[in-house]
């Protein structure tokens, strides 16, 4: 938020006094009448203190708890009443309250249920956030004229918007009514289709959620391909502003959660990426497979390489390399000897442990999304189009825009793209992509780039054209792939299924350990 804050600000060449943010805060919450031990460990597992320290900075919003125990509900109301309190919350003693009620005096009820209490507190603790949330992106569109930098910001907001509980957006976007029956796809087939056969399309893709922004050669007759495209889809269209521009998006190869990973030896032929985390042989936990890409590994049995543990050291060899459905994916398999010096588990930004959620759905609603790489180490961005396609990229492919720099730079191909649940208790994430190429810029020119050859040419060169600007090159956009697609197909290809350590997917019955956070709160 703070660094947000300084963006609005810049983009409205304003400095903002009136939302100062406190580099420490503490949380107060109230709990009134009877409680017990048991009661606070539904909210808390930290040690909890009476008395703050004097000038001590408190949170603008304070709930107020009461918890029902062998209360009547008639007596836990007569006792809120008597309290002055913005957010006053009743906790019943059922374990499920199916229902909340916000008419009654204004106070809320849920149930005895860990989720639910810590839900309900971080709706209510949000509230200051939303409001400023709110209130800049009302004065960032009032503005007169929007530059690049404003419209970032505005992307940003919405991209936090949709991290906090406070918004639902669960079932309320309208992209999410206009999909085809059993598909993911936002673009209609018949519109893809289309453009697919055109010639003077370099790619196309959703676009800050709101527009179909399609890219064409210099030539192009903006005017045929606008009335073809609104005669087959109209529908699509009064949802999605098209845009056509005469650019094209070029995409510079990279060549690893975090630690480098090579497939070969320096001075000779190597090419280095980021080892992007690891998976395991569902029934033979023994068996360990760390995940990368393709254009890093390129060839099955090629050795792999970290440089670490005493010197550069063998790690395994590369068992599966594939291009397919739009992937640029490769799986190392870990030497029996270097099995136990592998940190398996996933970590979320903050480098803590959890579990992992293997996310297989649509992507428009993600908010802030995260990754690790052996380049740049952590960094967050917002997907700026959901799906994006191009003549080799027909399914798979989505674009994340960095936050205060780029997302990936060169060194960071195969970290895998991943962001935090919508839920008071963080004690997973969801990862559901791949950085394979970085630093894709908007160019002028017409050239056919073709970002799928990655032949002898050197990974980290960025093809563009002669045009590019500083303000095209500032785009700093990475472009990444489904990450359960490759591993549907590596488990064809190997007649085994795999999981994440700490998997929550469907498939695996029991994660092997399981990780958890009380920090939920620390994280506003």
């Amino acid at each position: 938020m703070r660094d947000c804050k300084s963006r609005v600000e810049k983009a409205m060449c304003i400095i903002d006094q009136t939302n100062l943010m406190s580099e420490d805060v503490v949380i107060r919450i109230g709990i009134a009448g009877n409680f017990h031990e048991d009661n606070l460990n539904l909210i808390s597992r930290r040690t909890w203190k009476r008395k703050l320290p004097e000038n001590q900075h408190i949170w603008d919003v304070s709930p107020l708890l009461c918890f029902q125990n062998n209360l009547s509900l008639k007596s836990v109301f007569k006792i809120l009443r008597q309290i002055s309190a913005h957010h006053r919350i009743i906790i019943k003693s059922d374990i499920y309250c199916n229902e909340i009620d916000e008419t009654i005096d204004s106070m809320i009820i849920v149930g005895e249920n860990k989720q639910q209490i810590m839900e309900t507190i971080t709706t209510c603790l949000e509230e200051p956030l939303h409001n400023m949330l709110h209130n800049w992106l009302e004065d960032l569109k009032n503005e007169n004229v929007l530059t690049k930098l404003a419209y970032d910001v505005i992307a940003e907001i919405e991209a936090i918007h949709k991290l906090m509980v406070f918004d639902s957006y669960k079932n309320t976007n309208d992209a999410s009514i206009l999909k085809e029956p059993g598909t993911q796809s936002i673009v209609p087939n018949n519109v893809k289709e289309y453009l697919f056969k055109l010639s003077d399309v370099h790619s196309f893709g959703i676009w800050r959620n709101s527009s179909l922004k399609v890219f064409v050669r210099k030539n192009t007759d903006e005017k045929r391909v606008k009335k073809e495209l609104l005669k087959i889809n109209s529908n699509f269209f009064e949802k999605f502003r098209l845009e056509i521009e005469k650019r094209i998006l070029v995409q510079k190869q990279t060549l690893m959660q975090g630690d480098q990973i090579m497939s070969g030896l320096p001075p000779d032929g190597y090419h280095k990426g980021t080892l992007g985390g690891f998976v395991r042989e569902i029934n033979n936990k023994r068996k360990i497979y760390a995940l990368t890409c393709n254009h890093i590994f390129p060839l099955v049995d090629q050795p792999a390489y970290i440089d670490g543990f005493q010197g550069l050291n063998q790690i395994g060899a590369c068992v599966f390399t594939t291009r397919k459905k739009s992937c640029d994916f490769a799986a190392i398999e870990i030497a029996d000897s270097f099995a136990d010096k592998c940190d398996v588990a996933i970590r979320r930004d903050d480098k803590k442990r959890v579990n992992a959620r293997l996310y297989t759905e649509s992507l428009e609603n993600h908010g802030i999304v995260f990754k690790i790489g052996a380049t740049t180490d952590v960094t967050k961005g917002f997907i700026i189009s959901s799906e994006f396609y191009d003549k080799l990229h027909h399914d798979n492919i989505f674009l994340v825009k960095g936050i205060s720099g780029p997302f990936s730079e060169e060194g960071d191909s195969g970290s895998l793209v991943f962001s935090r649940p919508k839920s008071a208790q963080q004690t997973y994430v969801n990862v559901f992509g791949m950085v394979f190429a970085n630093n894709a810029v908007l160019g002028d020119g017409d050239d056919d780039h073709d970002v799928s050859d990655h032949g002898d040419r050197d990974r980290n060169e960025l093809h563009c054209n002669t045009a590019a600007t500083a303000d095209n090159i500032s785009e700093n956009i990475s472009v990444c792939y489904r990450i359960h697609t490759a591993l549907e197909l590596f488990e064809v290809n190997r007649s085994f299924d795999v999981q994440f350590q700490d998997d929550l997917s469907e498939k695996s019955s029991s994660p092997l350990q399981s990780y958890s956070s009380d920090d939920s709160l620390d994280n506003l």
